[in-house]
């Protein structure tokens, strides 16, 4: 809660957050040093629970980005990913060099 600074909820990742987290309606979309992209419910009876992660061949260092549906991110396996934000499912990923 921003007003008196006091925590509502915690998630713990395998790795540790360096990314910037992507919130879009009530999910929050982080990467982890882990290779996990995790998605977890930011609010309600749920708040704080993991809907869902999509494990990478590498960590996740950078920041996700959300277009229709999809959330967009790269990970160091030399690959960049699209996943569906609602269930996680690989839309496609791709390798870049």
């Amino acid at each position: 809660d921003a007003t008196p600074g006091a925590g509502l909820w915690s998630f713990s990742g395998g790795g540790g957050f360096e990314t910037i987290p992507l919130v879009v309606d009530d999910t929050l979309y982080a990467g982890n040093r882990d290779g996990k992209m995790y998605a977890i419910t930011i609010s309600g009876a749920n708040a704080g629970q993991l809907d869902w992660s999509y494990q990478t061949g590498g960590p996740i260092l950078y920041s996700a980005a959300y277009s229709n549906g999809v959330i967009y991110f790269a990970a160091n396996d030399s690959f960049a990913y699209a996943l569906n934000a609602s269930t996680g499912s690989n839309a496609y990923s791709t390798a870049v060099s």
